[in-house]
């Protein structure tokens, strides 16, 4: 089960979209590790259908207040 954040940010159809491979090349793990911190609530996914896709704001968003 994810887990949902509490406070919803405004989505800039501008912002950069990444795969879980090209998001894990900027925290320097792989692809696989990024599914996992999705799922456990780690890092922020979305899912479109059964893809999954990081928005590049949102993970430097998460690591500021980390």
């Amino acid at each position: 089960m994810r887990k949902k954040s509490e406070t919803q940010r405004p989505i800039d159809i501008n912002d950069n979209v990444l795969t879980p491979a090209e998001a894990g090349e900027i925290f320097g793990v792989s692809g696989w590790a990024m599914y996992k911190r999705a799922k456990n609530g780690l890092a922020k996914g979305h899912y479109m259908g059964r893809r999954l896709y990081f928005l590049k704001s949102e993970l430097i968003a998460d690591v500021r207040d980390a």
